[in-house]
């Protein structure tokens, strides 16, 4: 965020400012743009830890793949054809031409997705229309280096340093009130959906901890992640000391198991 000034990214601040931003990230695959996009979609970058790394497409089966084999309703909702031009719909777009699993989730008979102009999505929030159950939004990507004042290269709109991501939030605004009808509405679904894909908790817990701002107020976060990085449980609090953190502790031990070597 820092790179970047609140009237340059109005939206991103606003978000930051209202909710919550972490100067802390956590991930099982810190590497670069196309191997994190593959573990989005397949859950395995099969190997590659660079963009550089051939080959350039994956050949794993991806999350549309699974949908069709669920018989789950998808769609990937494009604004362009990879490099830049305007989509097309004529298979070049870049999850098309990376994953081979998205052509032949398309090509399946069976399939229960597409790919189709992001204004389909728009049109049908605004009419009330009915969604596909699983809705993927790519957006233009964007490649070269630069600001608001000089840039070079292609300019897309995905929030993708080290283009300039300005054009990211063209055209939105965004009420906090809706966001935070929209963590009401969706977190319970998302967490019973995801709850059958977690495994046992394992034997061994890391606990570590950080600090966030909350609606503008500085909070501290307790995190406690087993040996597989599944998280275990999340505890925020107003104070750092060993009141909360012995309550963090009591409170997940009371519903879980005690790891290999714990002591009272």
């Amino acid at each position: 965020m820092g790179a970047y000034t609140a009237d340059e990214l109005p939206i991103l601040y606003g978000l930051a400012e209202r909710f919550a931003v972490s100067d802390r990230w956590f991930s099982s695959v810190p590497t670069e743009t196309d191997p994190n996009r593959d573990f989005a979609s397949c859950g395995t970058s099969e190997g590659k830890e660079t963009d550089l790394d051939p080959p350039f497409s994956v050949s794993a089966p991806t999350i549309f793949n699974a949908l069709n084999d669920l018989d789950t309703s998808w769609a990937i909702y494009a604004q362009a054809d990879f490099g830049g031009p305007p989509f097309t719909n004529s298979g070049i777009t870049y999850s098309e031409l990376h994953f081979d699993g998205v052509r032949s989730a398309i090509a399946d008979p069976q399939s229960r997705g597409a790919v189709l102009p992001y204004e389909d999505l728009l049109d049908r929030l605004k009419s009330g229309g009915e969604l596909p159950s699983f809705c993927w939004v790519e957006p233009a990507w964007g490649w070269g280096l630069g600001d608001a004042d000089g840039f070079v290269g292609w300019q897309g709109n995905d929030y993708h340093p080290p283009t300039w991501v300005g054009p990211a939030e063209r055209g939105i605004d965004v009420d906090h009130v809706t966001i935070y009808r929209w963590v009401q509405r969706f977190t319970p679904l998302v967490i019973d959906a995801a709850r059958p894909c977690r495994h046992s908790v394992g034997d061994r817990w890391f606990v570590d901890e950080t600090y966030v701002r909350v609606a503008g107020v500085w909070r501290y976060v307790y995190r406690a992640v087993d040996q597989h990085g599944q998280v275990i449980d999340v505890n925020v609090s107003k104070r750092r000391n060993l009141v909360a953190a012995t309550r963090f502790f009591e409170i997940m031990l009371s519903v879980r198991d005690r790891p290999k070597g714990s002591h009272h």
